[in-house]
């Protein structure tokens, strides 16, 4: 089984779809997975950050409350980023500051960044894939 990703449709990464034995879904391995239920993606960094990137009409993104089917395409998405895992799960929520141009901390247990465009995912990716674990 493949499964091709277009992300951003600047580029078509092909990936080999793994049965959750040989690559267990809590892994923070490098890796894409392709949402099941909802339009996105999440991909986890080498360094063992995550982002999960959705555009369903449940999540906070231009598709919002559509009354038509699902959207595979979205002007903005929601995100939600997950430091390392420390201590096991549940894994901290951190958020994008815009006016710092850094993610954060989040006090919460849940935080999603909503109605982000695709350069500003580009970034928060560029930020959270260089950071230490």
């Amino acid at each position: 089984n493949y499964l091709v990703l277009d992300i951003c449709c600047a580029s078509v990464i092909l990936l080999k779809v793994m049965s959750e034995e040989q690559y267990p879904i809590m892994s923070e391995e490098p890796m894409f997975s392709a949402s099941e239920i909802y339009p996105g993606f999440s991909a986890t960094f080498a360094n063992g950050w995550e982002i999960s990137v959705q555009w369903g009409r449940n999540h906070y993104c231009a598709n919002r409350n559509n009354p038509n089917k699902e959207s595979r395409r979205s002007k903005t998405a929601e995100v939600a980023i997950f430091a390392p895992n420390k201590d096991g799960f549940p894994r901290d929520w951190w958020s994008y500051d815009e006016d710092l141009n850094e993610v954060v901390e989040q006090p919460d247990e849940t935080y999603v960044n909503g109605h982000l465009t695709t350069d500003q995912v580009a970034n928060i990716i560029a930020i959270i894939s260089k950071k230490s674990a």
